[in-house]
């Protein structure tokens, strides 16, 4: 029951990284269909839709799990994904303008399921470009890495 859990977690949150759904903001989010899922519907004869779970994830899944898994999430590791966006909140503040600007939730999601610490891993991170990773990239990938080193958590 909890792999299965995690598993349909882990498709949307696959299915939200490649915009094939996406989450509406507020106090209670809501999925819905994303602009490249309304493409997908429409084609004739659509392909498949490829989602591959993170080695480290098949490891996990596999195994059984003895705790129960945590309620709520959409990413691999829901508590960052909280303390990116309560410091994404905090930046926005001191700089007057919507937390949106500097990242959106589905950039914080996809930081905190494939934890990008280098410049180059950034940038492959969706919604994260050159001057994005200049004002904020830095402030982010170590806040990301002081969770990886306090969780001590293995990269691949």
């Amino acid at each position: 029951k909890g792999t299965a859990t995690a598993r349909i977690r882990q498709i949307i949150n696959d299915l939200l990284v490649k915009e094939y759904l996406v989450l509406t903001s507020g106090d209670y989010p809501v999925l819905k269909l994303g602009e490249k899922g309304r493409e997908f519907l429409k084609m004739e004869s659509p392909g498949p839709v490829v989602l591959k779970l993170p080695k480290q994830q098949e490891k996990e899944a596999a195994r059984p799990r003895k705790q129960k898994a945590k309620a709520g999430g959409e990413t691999r590791y829901p508590q960052l994904f909280e303390i990116l966006r309560q410091k994404r909140y905090q930046m926005a503040q001191e700089a007057h303008i919507p937390p949106y600007i500097i990242f959106s939730d589905k950039t914080l999601r996809e930081m905190s399921t494939y934890l990008p610490v280098s410049r180059e891993e950034m940038l492959e991170i969706n919604g994260v470009g050159n001057n994005k990773y200049q004002k904020y990239g830095k402030v982010f990938s170590d806040i990301i890495k002081e969770f990886i080193e306090e969780n001590h958590i293995e990269k691949e």
